[in-house]
């Protein structure tokens, strides 16, 4: 009977942890699969709408001036990747304003998230599929 009362805690203490683990990762989820607000991703619909609400946030766009000139989103500010790390001041955005990072490349646009990040940029976002993306769908580019 000891060893009846010995594994019953253990089991107990054992699903909790793997029911607290749970919760925790589809939190996780949840808040990188969210509008961008706050950081993490954001599907180039919902940027669409959310540029249509939102006039502080602004969008930078890491990619090339010549892909830069051949159609980016309204109102993008562009200071390619490479540049970045010097043309910081480009961004023209206060440190907890929404910055909504749009590339050719997942990766770029990934590098470009972090370096913003490490310079005290709060409210940064990845805008999924980049430009690809936004362009598959058919939404408005300026030349």
């Amino acid at each position: 009977m000891i060893h009846i009362h010995q594994k019953t805690p253990r089991t107990n203490s054992l699903l909790s942890c793997v029911v607290l683990g749970l919760l925790i990762a589809l939190g996780s989820v949840g808040c990188s699969a969210s509008a961008g607000t706050d950081g993490g991703s954001i599907t180039v619909k919902d940027l669409y709408q959310t540029l249509g609400q939102d006039k502080t946030s602004r969008v930078l766009d890491v990619r090339t001036l010549r892909e830069y000139d051949s159609g980016h989103i309204a109102g993008a500010v562009n200071v390619p990747l490479k540049n970045l790390a010097t043309r910081i001041d480009r961004v023209d955005a206060d440190k907890s304003q929404t910055i909504y990072v749009v590339s050719g490349t997942d990766e770029q646009t990934a590098e470009a998230v972090a370096l913003l990040e490490a310079e005290g940029y709060s409210r940064v976002s990845d805008v999924a599929g980049g430009m690809n993306a936004w362009s598959a769908k058919r939404y408005p580019v300026e030349k």
